[in-house]
């Protein structure tokens, strides 16, 4: 099923960590909270067409 990564980078560390999220609305949504409960982490939302049955 098509959905959104949420793409999570902590601007300080560098670490990085993702989340799968299927409605375009609330992965954006999402970057949004992340980056207001913690402004140190940028976060942006990139589409996922890929689905696990492909290889």
């Amino acid at each position: 099923m098509p959905g959104y990564w949420v793409v999570m980078v902590n601007k300080v560390t560098g670490s990085a960590s993702t989340e799968y999220v299927v409605d375009s609305d609330e992965a954006w949504q999402r970057s949004i909270d992340v980056e207001k409960q913690d402004p140190r982490v940028f976060a942006t939302v990139a589409p996922c067409t890929r689905t696990s049955q492909e290889s």
